[in-house]
């Protein structure tokens, strides 16, 4: 019963749904029109109130009165140059305007939470523009022209502006909680004071970085110029400043929790955070890194100048292409690859040790698995210490010495050519063999129950057989059987006689 009203509505609902533009898709409150190649918006029905009118070829929208129960439209990629409605009394909540050549923008609502015009061709927003927009929460003007923007404020919380020509932003939005400045090439200078906890600014042209956000938790500002920062953010949690000309770092009163600071021009680094996980200062040239943190789990050293190293027990430690001729830290996964290391002693449960210089396998003492590739390995097959590497080593091994030969070969039976070419076919065989002995054993087994089926009739046989055996029995013999049996022995002459006689009867009877 629930199941056949359930079908009654959904009947009812696409009955509902003729009065749909031809080419859209309705449901319910969903109206899609995307892709239809249309050049005005349609007659959008009265209990729809999200319409998907993107990719088409809609160049103005004339009546704000067609979209006046709509709460979310999407108007991205058309071709619209101006868009100017009063929508007072409308119910949008939602407009995206996106990938379109607009150059003007009017627009008054008071319900209106979330904007983007991104991708668009906007020089510039005119003074008032939030307060004709009082209720906007989330604004998008990335990737547009925009050189300068006029002081903002009203209640917005997001604010994306990522991809512009700005110089410098210097504004005060107490309710704004992120801003992604990105990709602006030309902003040197960065001035802000509000509530923020969330700051991307990356791929600008910083210099220098002094940021009194007091709840802030992430922030970006690597692929800058940055040569100095200095930061007192009690709450930040994540700090990306890679990709920088940074030579020292002061971090006071943070709680870092992910700390990137690889690909400068740092040469000693000592910290002190107690909740710091997350440790990245590869291509830095550090010869000295002292860190102190009990709750470190993963650092990256890689393609550094170390010479001292003092770090707490991690998870993973990667210290490939420093110049390393020894080490005796520890880590579960442990990345000691491409250094100059002979010898290694060590329990990590895997260990990359690739790229060194290893010849003599009684020289690596490992507990896990590890890769030995790319090493001058000097290999007897008689030797113990090889196949105890061979068996832990995740990876191809070739030898130095002999030239060319792999460990493979010291322990696995060489396959035939047709095998390494077609590793297939044993399978294809097995499989065929083991078909035809099941067919066998089938038809043995069927055989079998066949010959029980029958049922056998000894009495049967009996009684056809006893009267040939009479027969055979009452017949006298022949004269050449007679002269073959053996003569009985009488007692006196007279009965011998008088048996020839008889039987001289008996063959002459026979005879007639």
């Amino acid at each position: 019963m629930i199941l056949v009203l359930y079908l009654l509505g959904d009947l009812l609902i696409r009955v509902s749904s003729t009065a749909c533009y031809d080419g859209c898709f309705c449901y319910t409150t969903t109206m899609n029109c995307s892709k239809q190649s249309l050049r005005n918006v349609p007659v959008i029905p009265e209990t729809v109130n999200n319409v998907d009118l993107s990719y088409n070829l809609i160049f103005e929208v004339e009546d704000e009165n067609l979209i006046q129960n709509v709460e979310v439209l999407d108007l991205s990629h058309n071709r619209l140059r101006i868009f100017e409605l009063d929508l007072s009394k409308s119910y949008l909540k939602t407009l995206k305007l996106s990938d379109n050549p607009l150059k003007a923008l009017y627009i008054n609502s008071t319900v209106l939470k979330f904007l983007d015009i991104s991708w668009c061709d906007i020089t510039h927003l005119q003074h008032g523009f939030l307060n004709m927009v009082p209720s906007l929460e989330v604004l998008d003007v990335s990737h547009n022209p925009l050189k300068v923007i006029h002081p903002l404020s009203g209640n917005l919380k997001q604010l994306y502006i990522q991809g512009c020509l700005f110089h410098k932003i210097t504004f005060d939005l107490p309710v704004l909680d992120f801003l992604d400045v990105s990709f602006n090439r030309y902003m040197t200078v960065l001035k802000l004071e509000s509530n923020l906890t969330t700051l991307k600014a990356s791929h600008g042209s910083f210099y220098q970085a002094e940021l009194a956000l007091p709840k802030l938790k992430v922030l970006d500002i690597s692929h800058n110029k940055l040569n100095q920062v200095y930061f007192n953010n009690p709450c930040l949690e994540i700090l990306d400043i890679s990709w920088n000309s940074l030579r020292s770092l002061d971090l006071v009163n943070v709680a870092l929790i992910n700390l990137d600071i690889s690909h400068n021009l740092l040469d000693e680094l000592q910290l002190s955070i107690e909740d710091l996980i997350f440790l990245n200062v590869s291509f830095n040239p550090l010869t000295v890194l002292k860190v102190f943190s009990a709750s470190l789990k993963v650092v990256d050293c890689s393609s550094c100048k170390l010479q001292y190293i003092d770090l707490p027990p991690v998870h993973t430690l990667n210290l490939s292409r420093n110049g390393l001729e020894s080490f005796t830290g520890e880590a579960t996964h442990l990345d000691l690859s491409y250094n100059l290391l002979d010898s290694f002693k060590g329990k990590s449960k895997f260990v990359d040790l690739r790229g060194n210089r290893f010849s003599l396998p009684k020289k690596v003492e490992i507990a896990g698995n590890a890769l030995l590739g790319n090493n001058p390995w000097l290999c007897k097959c008689e030797d113990k210490a090889l196949k105890e590497l061979y068996l832990k080593a995740v990876d191809k091994v070739i030898c130095a010495s002999p030239e060319g030969r792999s460990w493979d070969s010291c322990y696995t039976t060489k396959l035939p050519k047709y095998m390494k070419d077609y590793p297939w076919v044993p399978l294809v065989a097995s499989g065929i063999l083991t078909i035809l002995v099941v067919i066998c054993a089938y038809a043995m087994k069927r055989r079998l129950w066949a010959d029980r089926s029958t049922p056998t009739q000894p009495s049967q046989d009996f009684e056809e057989i006893q009267p040939i055996r009479e027969r055979v029995e009452d017949r006298l013999p022949s004269y050449e059987e007679a002269l073959l049996m053996n003569k009985p022995r009488y007692a006196n002459t007279n009965n011998r006689r008088s048996y020839e006689i008889v039987l001289d009867r008996q063959l002459s009877s026979s005879s007639i």
